[in-house]
């Protein structure tokens, strides 16, 4: 007998056939977290779209994710995407500021910001298994 090691999301059984039902079922494939990382960049504004780096040592190109953060405001932006409220994850703003892309090769992470004006940039990146 195998055994099963099964989180399910609230509301739904441990007993459900549903992959979607858990936050972890051991017996399915799901991206895990390898590596984690924060990177702080300052972003002058000319060119207004620039690209930065980090450097990864997973050994293969990973499934990157990542968002980003800007000092003094209170929201997140994911990649191709609005800003979105820390306080309400209803409210998406456009205040200059777009995390354009995220992407890896074999041994860098890239990410491409872009805003017109000098602006202190927080990166969160994750870097997620092969499946």
């Amino acid at each position: 007998m195998s055994k099963v090691i099964k989180v399910a999301k609230i509301g739904k059984s441990t007993n459900s056939t549903e992959p979607n039902d858990f936050v972890f079922h051991s017996d399915y494939n799901t991206f895990k977290i390898i590596k984690e990382g924060t990177k702080s960049v300052t972003h002058d504004g000319t060119p207004a779209t620039q690209t930065f780096t980090q450097w990864h040592t997973s050994g293969f190109i990973p499934l990157v994710s990542a968002f980003i953060t800007v000092d003094g405001e209170s929201y997140a932006y994911p990649p191709n995407g609005y800003g979105v409220s820390l306080a309400s994850a209803k409210a998406l703003v456009t205040n200059g500021v777009r995390f354009d892309y995220v992407e890896a090769d074999y041994s860098n992470i890239t990410f491409s910001i872009t805003t017109s004006s000098s602006k202190n940039i927080n990166i969160r990146y994750f870097l997620l298994e092969e499946i």
